[in-house]
């Protein structure tokens, strides 16, 4: 049987069989480690042993895979793969470029029983030799090389078959690595154990760091206590300027966002003393609704404002520097401050006001404009209070303190993602969310030339009929927004793509109290109330072309 990508598709789907009753120690759990070893020039990486079987094959393709995929870690195309299978009759691995098998660029090698005779087939050869060992109850030792003379398939050290690079036509596919494995079967359940990969460190292909295989996705690395009560906001680069309109023209391209439920918060931002400054803070439906908190930095002027209160500024002291200010406003149930360089200019009663009532409840926003054009507002930083005043151990509005929160952190592997094809392609992209409590952070750069989308899941993952929050983060379109509602499975269409630079971003995710927070590049962009569904899931996907995943790692609060 020889395989087509249509049939290869298939086997993109992830899952984790249960124990068995076995000496062999099975993949069950996201606690199993890869073991690296680094002997001369060779890398060395062992994987858990995996179990394929044929029962409750995925569509009408007769396999059912062993992993999503194991990654062969090396730059180049010489490697080998090794691993130990308790039968082998219709077992067949599968090796793919970083694409996996949703290309053409691949190799499959198979065990078969062709009318009682058994060969290997590789690729679209066949092998001459029978092999009656295959039909034994023993364990198969099977060793796959790839190097410049072409592919070799040993079986018990029997060499079975073997092809040059002219006739398979893979070396310039495979050169840049990574490359994936995936493994199957068309026949009877098999155990696949003790599965190494080496690379050929002689080319300095062999890496310093290995790529995890998927199925063991994380590692646990430290308990930590860290405190999240700051939120780095960023910078807020040329404002147009307001000298020439009646009203400030507030900045709606760059909102930040305050992630606290109350109006105990409080944010701060550095500014030149070349321009009046104006904020304006709104709910999280913005800067439409009619009630909202105005406020007026007077650096040029000498007129300051909060609400509806006007003051004039009777500070006597000389700035503590004379080209820049800092700008501090603190919110209290009671109270409503305006502090420049840690002095206070003014102060009103919010029970005076009409804004708590709107403010009160849920993430608020926050808008910027100066009068004079180009103005930058610089070094945001965002914070939340307790009644008390004391700052939360996180940005939101919960009561528990760091002392008792007890912070765990897994790192996950790197994602090569594609929607080459089909817009938005999730497919199998995916990590599980390893928290007993609900409250998690995960933390990732993306490397795209689109918007990334990341859509957050119960335990039954995608495709789904349960709601799910899917996020986009805008590297190209800039915007960056939570959605909520139904799945909907992507077709093929075609479309213009973007002509546009590869863009790396920071992104971090906290979900806190129910309340969903994205940061991009360090800066609060967007946040949600997740409507009343457990995420353990979160998938990733481009808008469209190919993205990267690094430096991914979660952290359960």
């Amino acid at each position: 049987m020889k395989f087509s990508v249509n049939q290869l598709i298939a086997l993109y789907a992830f899952t984790i069989t249960p124990s068995l009753s076995s000496g062999s120690e099975i993949v069950t759990s996201i606690d199993k480690k890869y073991q690296r070893s680094k002997i001369d020039n060779v890398c060395e990486f062992e994987y858990p042993s995996c179990k394929v079987f044929k029962d409750g094959t995925v569509d009408n393709s007769g396999v059912q895979r062993c992993y999503d995929a194991l990654a062969i870690p090396c730059d180049s195309y010489a490697f080998d793969i090794s691993f130990s299978a308790d039968q082998i009759e219709g077992t067949y691995v599968f090796i793919s470029d970083a694409n996996g098998p949703f290309v053409s660029t691949g190799i499959a090698v198979e065990f078969i029983d062709n009318n009682g005779e058994n060969v290997v087939s590789l690729g679209n050869i066949a092998s001459s030799k029978k092999s009656a060992t295959f039909l034994s109850n023993d364990n198969f030792d099977v060793k796959i090389t790839s190097d410049k003379n072409g592919f070799s398939v040993f079986v018990d050290n029997m060499l079975l078959i073997s092809s040059p690079e002219a006739e398979l036509v893979y070396q310039n596919a495979f050169s840049e690595g990574p490359m994936n494995i995936h493994f199957g079967s068309n026949g009877a359940s098999a155990i696949i154990s003790d599965i190494k990969v080496m690379c050929d460190g002689s080319d300095n292909a062999c890496k310093e760091m290995a790529y995890l295989p998927k199925a063991t996705k994380f590692i646990q690395l430290v308990k930590k206590n860290d405190g999240l009560c700051i939120s780095e906001a960023g910078n807020i680069e040329g404002l147009q300027g307001s000298s020439d309109s009646p009203v400030p023209l507030y900045d709606t391209s760059n909102i930040k966002s305050i992630p606290c439920s109350s109006l105990n918060f409080e944010f701060s931002f550095e500014v030149d003393r070349t321009s009046d400054i104006y904020f304006l803070v709104t709910n999280d439906k913005g800067i439409n609704q009619d009630i909202a908190l105005g406020g007026q930095v007077g650096l040029i002027s000498g007129s300051y404002g909060l609400g509806d209160s006007v003051f004039t500024n009777s500070v006597s002291a000389a700035p503590s520097s004379p080209t820049t200010a800092t700008v501090t406003i603190k919110s209290s149930d009671t109270d409503l401050s305006m502090y420049i360089d840690d002095v206070l200019y003014g102060s009103i009663d919010p029970r005076d006001n009409d804004y708590p009532e709107l403010l009160s409840p849920g993430a608020k926003k926050i808008y910027f404009a100066a009068e004079v054009d180009g103005t930058s507002i610089n070094n945001i930083k965002i914070s939340c209070s307790d009644q008390g005043g004391e700052c939360l151990a996180d940005t939101s509005a919960s009561t528990e303190s760091s002392e008792s929160r007890s912070e765990t952190t897994f790192t996950f592997a790197p994602m090569e993602l594609n929607s080459g094809g089909i817009p938005k392609n999730y497919g199998q992209n995916a990590i599980e969310i390893p928290c007993e409590s609900s409250d998690f952070q995960l933390d990732f750069t993306v490397n795209s030339q689109d918007d990334l989308f990341v859509a957050f899941v119960n335990e039954d993952g995608l495709p789904t009929s349960s709601i799910i929050v899917e996020s986009q983060i805008g590297i190209a379109s800039g915007r960056n927004v939570f959605r909520a509602g139904r799945y909907s499975a992507p077709t093929k269409r075609n479309f213009t793509k973007r002509q546009t630079e590869n863009t790396q971003v920071v992104v971090k995710y906290q979900y806190i109290n129910g309340t969903l927070f994205m940061y991009k590049n360090d800066a609060l962009a967007s946040s949600i109330k997740v409507p009343g569904i457990s995420i353990k899931n979160a998938y990733f996907a481009p808008l469209q072309s190919t993205a990267s995943i690094d430096d991914g790692q979660i952290t359960c609060l």
